[in-house]
């Protein structure tokens, strides 16, 4: 199979010859405009390396230079999605199991993207993504406490309420008649609600 970079520019030059960046700020540059293309289009509209490449104002042979697949360059920015500082939540050692849980639940709506492209190396069938990102952190609180029956089952309903309402709230909201914030609201509300019925620590 021929390497799709051998007869393209120089991975030392940017378009057009002009002095090429970092790797790591080529490199950025990629990912950002895999982001932005996965935000455009959504999960499973087949974009490509070359589309990738033009968008970010790359060589479409450094794409390859770089990451080498399609799958390789979407891991990488589902990384550094995932990499990304999650907020503090004040107060969130004195909160109870169905608090915490529904805290951390609005929390991760706030990593869309990441969301997304988990979902897209998913449906890509790549076996390396993690899909529980969150699972450390998350087992670590649940596993010890007493008020919860089967801790791993809660967490996999937690995620999948996360994946789920993650995805497709807009388009939740956009059948449904309702705001999307006002949907998200109420969608906290009645999470908040489910969890404190299996959360025996729950006032």
């Amino acid at each position: 199979m021929p390497d799709p970079a051998a007869d393209g520019p120089d991975p030392g030059k940017g378009r057009r010859g002009r002095p090429a960046q970092s790797r790591a700020a080529t490199e950025q540059l990629l990912v950002d405009a895999a982001v932005d293309l996965l935000r455009e289009r959504g999960v499973l509209d087949g974009m490509n390396l070359r589309e990738i490449a033009d968008l970010a104002d790359v060589h479409r042979a450094l794409v390859y230079h770089y990451f080498g697949s399609r799958q390789e360059l979407l891991r990488a920015a589902a990384k550094r999605e995932i990499a990304r500082p999650r907020d503090e939540v004040p107060g969130e050692a004195d909160m109870d199991t169905a608090e915490w849980l529904t805290t951390s639940l609005g929390a991760s709506l706030r990593y869309r993207e990441a969301i997304r492209l988990i979902v897209l190396l998913v449906l890509d069938h790549d076996r390396t993504v993690r899909t529980l990102t969150t699972r450390r952190a998350t087992m670590g609180r649940l596993d010890p406490e007493p008020a919860v029956d089967d801790p791993a089952a809660l967490y996999a309903v937690y995620a999948s309420m996360s994946y789920g309402f993650g995805l497709l709230s807009e388009r939740f909201a956009d059948e449904l008649g309702i705001e999307p914030e006002d949907l998200e609201h109420r969608f906290l509300d009645v999470a908040s609600r489910m969890f404190a019925a299996v959360a025996t620590d729950t006032p």
